[in-house]
């Protein structure tokens, strides 16, 4: 069937062997049929080496992939029609009809992208003799088809979806996606096997994955099985919310590390994790799933941790830093060996925890105190300031009667990042913390009307406090 990348294609009806042909950075994965029948039986066979791979790069919008070579013949002591045809209308096939008695016919199988939009796309091809025991043959043809070249995939400017970039992003690239609601397929249940950065626009308050999960209709938001041993990669600013699961939460990280900052997960279900479930089946993943400034509210699991929930080998592990969990079904934490693989580990630091369950070692200056939201129940989880919370939704500054205790209480190693002067200094707890919406540090007055040269948190002297700051930061060198 034509349409976009579907796993559940790529297995063939007929025993297969594989064969890649790399089309610059689009790309088309053949399978060509093998033999197995008795000598004399009318079969097609196609000729394709086994993992051939060519490969001519291109970035320019509407140039066709070249096209390549496929040999096709029709065995079995006779003369034989043979004829071929896609599925969908992008694939190009020439020639798309012959004979063959048992000799190969060159056939040229191409792409016209003009018919299709960046991302990955999928077409059966299908040979045909009417005598053939084994007719029809069907070949599922893959398109990867990307033009940028800087490394930056847009959704929807560039990619239609977050998985038409993701099926053509290479280690490194940055997937960028607008502001907005994301709730159709596509956006959600997201499958990403490369070491990428996946990041919103303008940060958790304006970019929300809406999974629309339910008891019929199961649905995640991001699967990462990018697997051990590959290089860092992210998943920065969402609000995800609704992911109803039974085996994964709203992120599944298979046997796989990502580095998860700046999210808000929000009323997720999932039977064994409802946020973020990580680890593998003894995967031995050595490199840990980092979560910073991220907030968690009103997530349940029935058989898991609301929050986080590691099952697997002993090097599989979570570290929380900068967090903020509230309102989640008990236990929010949980660690689950499999098999004899050893017990993960989840480490908790500089964060809020409100519950009574988690024991954790090796975790300290977690709090359990009330965290003082803006208006969770509207979704507002910016943490209230006397000297000025951001409104998303009105662009400006405004003031509140109290400030959270979260402000200026995250890792004093974490950077401080964009958060507006005065900062302390230091990083906020929750989603908002290093960003720009970060609420502003309040020390008993308006804040500085002037800047001070050497007033590093903002409290209008400059005094053993800026001091101290600027030696725990001393020689710390960000340069990316």
């Amino acid at each position: 069937m034509a349409g976009d990348y579907d796993a559940s294609t790529r297995t063939a009806k007929r025993t297969a062997t594989a064969g890649v042909i790399g089309w610059g950075l689009a790309m088309v994965v053949l399978w060509s049929v093998g033999a197995g029948v008795a000598f004399g039986d009318p079969e097609i066979r196609l000729s394709l080496s086994q993992y051939q791979r060519a490969q001519l790069v291109t970035t320019e919008l509407g140039v066709n992939p070249a096209t390549i070579l496929v040999n096709v013949a029709v065995m079995g002591g006779g003369t034989y029609a043979w004829s071929a045809r896609a599925e969908c209308d992008w694939l190009t096939i020439d020639p798309n009809s012959g004979t063959s008695s048992g000799n190969f016919n060159l056939v040229h199988i191409g792409a016209d992208v003009s018919k299709v939009q960046p991302g990955g796309h999928v077409c059966n091809l299908v040979y045909e003799c009417e005598e053939a025991i084994n007719n029809p043959v069907v070949v599922p043809v893959y398109l990867y088809y990307r033009y940028d070249a800087d490394g930056v995939l847009s959704v929807p400017g560039e990619y239609p979806t977050i998985q038409a970039a993701a099926d053509t992003a290479r280690n490194g690239d940055v997937i960028l996606v607008a502001d907005g609601v994301h709730a159709s397929e596509g956006n959600r249940d997201v499958v990403l096997r490369t070491a990428t950065t996946l990041r919103s626009q303008s940060g958790p308050s304006r970019c929300i994955i809406e999974c629309q999960g339910d008891e019929e209709t199961t649905h995640q938001a991001f699967i990462c099985q990018v697997g051990a041993g590959s290089q860092e990669y992210a998943i920065e600013g969402f609000t995800i919310r609704n992911a109803f699961s039974i085996s994964g939460g709203a992120i599944t990280c298979l046997a796989s590390g990502p580095s998860i900052r700046n999210c808000i997960f929000v009323n997720n279900y999932g039977l064994n994790g409802a946020a973020i479930k990580g680890g593998g089946a003894c995967a031995g993943v050595e490199v840990p799933i980092q979560i910073t400034n991220c907030t968690f509210y009103g997530n349940y699991s029935e058989a898991g941790a609301s929050v986080v929930n590691m099952e697997g080998h002993g090097y599989d592990a979570a570290m929380l830093r900068n967090c903020i969990m509230k309102g989640n079904s008990e236990p929010q934490l949980r660690t689950w060996p499999v098999a004899k693989c050893g017990i993960p580990t989840i480490d908790v630091r500089y964060s809020v925890l409100q519950s009574d369950w988690w024991m954790g070692e090796n975790n300290r200056l977690v709090a359990d105190c009330e965290p003082l939201f803006a208006d969770e129940g509207a979704g507002d989880f910016h943490l209230k300031s006397q000297a000025g919370r951001w409104l998303s939704d009105e662009g400006r500054w405004t003031t509140d009667e109290a400030t959270s205790p979260c402000v200026d209480a995250g890792d004093p190693g974490s950077p401080v990042g964009r958060e507006p002067f005065p900062n302390g200094g230091r990083v906020n707890m929750g989603a908002y913390g290093g960003t720009a919406e970060a609420s502003k540090s309040y020390f008993g007055g308006p804040p500085c009307e002037t800047i001070v040269a050497g007033d590093i948190n903002g409290d209008c002297r400059v005094d053993f406090a800026d001091f101290c700051i600027l030696v725990q930061q001393w020689c710390v060198d960000n340069t990316p």
